[in-house]
């Protein structure tokens, strides 16, 4: 696993993913910012690699501006469609 601070120091460390959920140390200058679990794609029985990594930092605007504007799409196809 690869703890990221903000400074773009990694920590990588190891998690036995024994429990669901478990507290892991961290010991960086900065403010951690990410988590990418399985960085080198080892486990290749995930179905999903989209969820092996969490940013804290907020969705950019893009993001949400496409997420809203796919919405809509769905929507009037929905409504167009069978």
């Amino acid at each position: 696993m690869d703890l990221i601070a903000e400074d773009g120091e990694v920590q990588r460390i190891r998690w036995e993913a024994r429990e669901p959920a478990e507290t892991l140390p961290y010991h960086g200058k900065s403010r951690l910012v990410a988590v990418v679990i399985d960085p080198e794609h080892r486990v290749l029985l995930d179905e999903n690699l989209a969820n092996n990594a969490q940013r804290l930092a907020p969705p950019r605007v893009a993001a949400r501006v496409l997420e809203r504007a796919l919405f809509h799409a769905q929507a009037g196809l929905g409504a167009v469609l069978p």
